[in-house]
This record gives C-alpha cells, sequence and structure tokens, in this order.
C-alpha cells in the first residue's frame, strides 16, 4: 500500500507576519501518476477559497503534487482557460518555474445540439484525448514551449474525473530540473507552490470569444463532435471571468539524508 500523503505544519515567524510551511511527506514506495489519490488515501490539507484538496511529497529524486478539483464551476474554468502551476525555489511567488496544462483552448460558436446531449463521462474523455500537450517554462534541461506529458527526463503529468466527477491532477517533476539532489544542509529551505487556474477571456472582448451561458452556445473546446451532439459547457460567466489561485510554502522531506 502507497505512503499516505500527508503533511505536518509549522508555524514560524517571519518579516513580522506569521506563516505556515508544510514539510512534504517522504515518499517511500513508487508512485504512479495515473490521476488516481484513492492509493494515498485522503488528500489532508484543503484550500477553502477554491474548495481544493492538495497534496505535496517527494523522494531523493521527484516532487509530486496533486490536486482535488471538486468545485464545477473551478472545473469549467480549467477546462476553458487552463491551469498554470508555478514552483520557485524562495518562499516567496516568482513565477519563474512553471507546468500549464491544460493549455487555453478557444471556444467555436455554435448553436445548441438538436439531439441527445453528450453524458459528462462523454465530454470529459473526449477533453483528456484531445489535450495531451503541456506548456513548460523555467526548467533546467527541459526546453521552454510545448511538451508531451511524459518525458525522457522524467517529467509526468496526468488529468482525469474520478467516479465522484472530481477532477484530480498528478504531477510529477525530477529535482534535477528545477532545483538539486537533497542534501542535509538546505533542510531548511521553504520553497513556494502557486496553483493558478487562469481566466477566460471575457465575452465580446475579441475575436468573437464566448464563455457561454445564457442564450449563446458553443461547442466544447478540444472536441470533435459527433453527429449533432453539441458539447456545450455554459459556465458561470462571472465567476470563470476571475483568476483562481492559491499559494503554499512547503519544505522537502530529507528523509534519506539524514538516516
Amino acid at each position: 500500500m502507497r505512503t499516505f500523503w500527508a503533511f505536518t505544519l509549522l508555524s514560524i515567524a517571519a518579516c513580522g507576519s506569521h506563516k505556515v510551511v508544510q514539510n512534504a511527506n517522504w515518499q517511500s514506495n513508487a508512485v504512479s501518476i495515473d490521476a488516481n489519490d484513492k492509493e494515498y488515501g485522503n488528500i489532508s490539507f484543503y484550500n477553502t477559497e477554491t474548495k481544493t484538496h492538495y497534496s505535496i511529497s517527494n523522494d531523493s529524486a521527484n516532487l509530486y503534487l496533486c490536486l482535488a478539483f471538486s468545485d464545477e464551476n473551478l472545473q469549467r474554468q480549467i477546462m476553458l482557460a487552463g491551469l498554470t502551476l508555478w514552483i520557485d525555489t524562495l518562499p516567496k511567488p516568482l513565477k519563474q518555474i512553471g507546468v500549464t496544462y491544460p493549455l487555453k483552448t478557444e471556444r467555436k460558436q455554435g448553436k445548441h445540439g438538436t439531439g441527445d446531449e453528450p453524458t459528462p463521462d462523454k465530454i470529459h474523455r473526449d477533453f483528456i484525448l484531445t489535450h495531451q500537450v503541456a506548456e513548460l517554462t523555467g526548467f533546467r534541461n527541459l526546453p521552454n514551449g510545448f511538451s508531451p506529458l511524459t518525458t525522457k527526463e522524467g517529467l509526468n503529468l496526468k488529468m482525469d474525473w474520478d467516479s465522484s466527477q472530481t477532477l484530480i491532477y498528478e504531477l510529477q517533476i525530477p529535482l534535477k530540473n528545477w532545483y538539486h539532489e537533497l542534501t542535509s544542509s538546505d533542510s531548511s529551505h521553504i520553497f513556494t507552490a502557486t496553483v493558478v487556474v487562469n481566466t477566460v477571456k471575457p465575452p465580446g472582448s475579441g475575436n468573437g470569444d464566448h464563455t457561454g451561458g445564457g442564450s449563446g452556445g458553443g461547442n466544447f473546446p478540444g472536441s470533435q463532435p459527433t453527429s449533432n451532439n453539441q458539447m456545450d459547457m455554459r459556465p458561470n460567466v462571472s465567476f470563470v471571468n476571475e483568476e483562481h489561485s492559491f499559494r503554499v510554502n512547503f519544505k522537502l522531506n530529507h528523509h534519506a539524508t539524514t538516516q
């Protein structure tokens, strides 16, 4: 059974403010990046503003991040506008090293389908099948720009919905591509992870871009509708036109360097 992902909370005073630093759990067993969080047990940490459960762990070679999005409006915004995860080697968000996935997709104007509407499972399945590229920024020995979700250098990313329609995002990042090998000398080093659900361009702001809702329609971005079926998102427009994000300060677990 794989190690349960959990954190120990440490309260520290710095620069006149009270900060919480989360210690990543040591990942003693191999991790399968398969967008399935149930093999790790409950993800114990929760961001109330985005209604997102999250977890961070590491072993001697990789950092692992798992996000679970239960809010439907946030899921729609991720599908329409994309998500960017930034990793910074300082306890502040410089946003120099990042992964964007899924990428923002342009919606096509169209009428609602006259036949049976596709099921959520089909919408989700088609979305995953047509979104197989990420965009990388600032990694060492990984070129900036578009990248497959699995690289020969060891970066591995997977996103999918579980049986409860929660959107699960799993990411494995080799330490060597953004930091260095673990050493006991830097066990107090504080890092920052910033999760940003990007904003959807407001309706009518150019090129006929449209977020759906009201009497408008649109094909689901990146999908290939069959027959007369239309995949329409119709998200909460006021919600998706705002950026939703949260930031976590954390320390890597140096279990292997202290044995």
